[in-house]
């Protein structure tokens, strides 16, 4: 396998099976082992080290990639070749509406200090998180028995509606975003 097939499949380039159930102790896991034999100070000469540090920077971003629920996800669809964000756009009728007035309504908590709707929304949120995140194992899932195209569909439509959650949960914390820095 080249390089740039590497580039592409975060779950080889870690070295795991590419599907959506992962157990985030086992990417750490693999991450820990990748740095303790890639740590570019082991290195016979600069050229090893920096190539090390080059492979090992790839692998700490695939674990961040694979650490993530919903852009683990995305990268699984991708590689069963579903359609990119950019090519479905699709959200269900009212979905827009419904989602800008919740955030609306996350606004007004936020910049009146009302903590009780903010925990309510906060709640809200979340529940609707691990509801996306069971509905797309499950079409992953019927994807793996069947292959059939339009579940891959599926997925990603339900991946667009995912990702308005995302972006509502970030807007109540900043500092919470999923896309942190995995330590070294």
């Amino acid at each position: 396998m080249s390089g740039s097939d590497l580039e592409d499949d975060p779950f080889q380039r870690i070295g795991v099976d590419a599907r959506f159930d992962l157990d985030p102790a086992m990417i750490e896991r693999k991450l820990v082992r990748a740095t303790a034999r890639l740590h570019p100070d082991r290195a016979a000469d600069d050229i090893e080290a920096d190539a090390w540090g080059r492979e090992l920077a790839a692998i700490n971003a695939a674990a961040r990639l694979l650490l993530n629920d919903e852009q683990r996800a995305d990268a699984l669809l991708r590689l069963r070749g579903g359609p990119a964000a950019s090519e479905e756009k699709g959200l269900p009728d009212g979905f827009l509406q419904e989602i800008l007035g919740t955030r609306m309504e996350l606004e007004e908590a936020l910049a009146s200090g009302d903590a009780d709707g903010r925990t309510r929304l906060e709640t809200w949120a979340h529940a609707e998180r691990a509801g996306h995140h069971r509905r797309v194992a499950a079409l992953f899932d019927e994807h793996a028995a069947s292959p059939e195209p339009e579940l891959l569909r599926n997925i990603r439509l339900e991946l667009n509606r995912w990702r308005y959650v995302e972006r509502m949960i970030e807007q109540m914390d900043p500092r919470a975003r999923p896309d942190t820095e995995v330590p070294e």
